[in-house]
This record gives C-alpha cells, sequence and structure tokens, in this order.
C-alpha cells in the first residue's frame, strides 16, 4: 500500500488523516511505503502527522522517504519525528526485505526540494547528488531481486540508471488536483506535463505515481478524488 502528499496543515485536518490511517488499516496490507510531503507550511506539524501515522499496522513494516515539503520546512525535523514512532525513513538509503521468503529492495530516494526544468526535462544539477546515491544503492544488487524505489518526484525517473530497477513509486503531483473533461489536468506540477498526472505510466521501469491523500492552496479537488492504492505484486515468469 502506498500513501502520498498527507500535507498536514491550515488546509488537511489531523481528523481526516486519522481516518485515512484507519481505512489504510482496514486493507491489512503487507507493507505500506510512504512517499513524502508529511507536512505543509510548518514543521511544526510532524510531531502531530508522526502520531497519526504510528497507528499504520503491516507486517513486514512501514517506510518513507520525504518530499519537496518536508524538505522545505525541515528535513530532519519531520524524519526524526517519523523515526520516533517506528517508522523506517529512508534518505538515500535502502532496505531488503523477504515478503514470502522473497528478496524484495526497497530504495528510498529524499526529494531535492526543487524542480528546475531544461529542454531534456528535469534540470539534473540539483539532483545530483540523489542520482549519485541512486546508482550506487543500485550497483550491487542481483537483476534476479526485485528492485523499488521510493521517491516523491516523478520526474526524478529521467535520471534513473538504465535496467535497475522494477517498479517506481511517486506522488507529489495530487493527479493535478483539477481535472476537466476533455482537458485533463490544465496545471500539473512536472516537467512532463500530463504523464505524470496520476496512475499508471509504462516504461522501463515502469511508474505508479499516486494523486495522494491531502491537497495545497488552492484548496481544491475536482474530479480527482485522493487515493489509498493497494498493490499487488507477483513474481515474474522465469
Amino acid at each position: 500500500m502506498q500513501l502520498t502528499d498527507l500535507h498536514l496543515g491550515p488546509d488537511v485536518t489531523a481528523a481526516y488523516l486519522q481516518r485515512v490511517v484507519e481505512q489504510a488499516n482496514a486493507q491489512s496490507p503487507d507493507l505500506i511505503v510512504l512517499t513524502g510531503d508529511f507536512v505543509s507550511q510548518s514543521a511544526s506539524y510532524s510531531r502531530a502527522v508522526a502520531e497519526i501515522l504510528a497507528d499504520l499496522r503491516a507486517p513486514y513494516g512501514v517506510f518513507a522517504v520525504l518530499g519537496n515539503h518536508d524538505v522545505w520546512v525541515g528535513a530532519d525535523e519531520v524524519a526524526a519525528r517519523l523515526t520516533e514512532v517506528g517508522i523506517t525513513v529512508l534518505r538515500n538509503d535502502r532496505v531488503q526485505l523477504f515478503p514470502r521468503g522473497d528478496p524484495l529492495w526497497l530504495v528510498g530516494i529524499e526529494d531535492a526540494g526543487a524542480l528546475d526544468c531544461d529542454a531534456a526535462g528535469l534540470e539534473p544539477g540539483p539532483w545530483s547528488e540523489q542520482h549519485a546515491a541512486v546508482t550506487r544503492l543500485l550497483a550491487d544488487i542481483p537483476p534476479a531481486e526485485a528492485r523499488i524505489l521510493l521517491v516523491h518526484t516523478p520526474d526524478f525517473v529521467a535520471l534513473l540508471p538504465a535496467g535497475r530497477l522494477d517498479l517506481v513509486l511517486s506522488g507529489h503531483t495530487h493527479g493535478g488536483q483539477v481535472r476537466l473533461p476533455l482537458v485533463g489536468a490544465p496545471i500539473v506540477p512536472s516537467c512532463e506535463g500530463q504523464k505524470y498526472a496520476g496512475g499508471w505510466v509504462p516504461g522501463s521501469p515502469p511508474v505508479y505515481v499516486s494523486r495522494g491523500i491531502g491537497l495545497i492552496a488552492p484548496a481544491v479537488r475536482f474530479n480527482c478524488r485522493p487515493e489509498l492504492p493497494v498493490l499487488r505484486l507477483r513474481r515474474a515468469a522465469a
């Protein structure tokens, strides 16, 4: 299960997020990943959101990466509060799990807090540390072992080393928040336009971009409901 873009703050209440956690637990997920933007506008919300997320239950654990809003308000503070309640925060790091005995790697990349675009897409300069980290973290993982990347901003996919990942889970775009008939989402915070507006993006690797849970100003969703995606992973045919 993936939760992303909770944005506890002026526009998203603790009571709403508590209901989200209850709904998440009702699905009995094996594994929960949190792909960033836990708070909005102030790190002072980080303790409250961590206390809410502390109630998440999954036998293989709860893992998180930070998003651009977390970086803007104070990455260390947000990460510390999440860690205190037992959530594993992957800050350019990785962890190996063995669900049902099969090796599975989660690689977590922390957001750079920048979305600068050039003619080719995401401007790589601000993401140089993240690019070096993901290259290093993937280098010695055997290709036969499943590799999932958690990164808040889906545009980072353009900077990934080829053939090293099986799946990428992202958020950030909120589905555009407003989706118009025949037009789609007029505004998507991405260098790739509507490509990452939400849902599956085929490719190598495939990417799932969740519409997320919360929102930011303007505090409205139109034809773009929040989501709590449950993904079922299957072993590839030999």
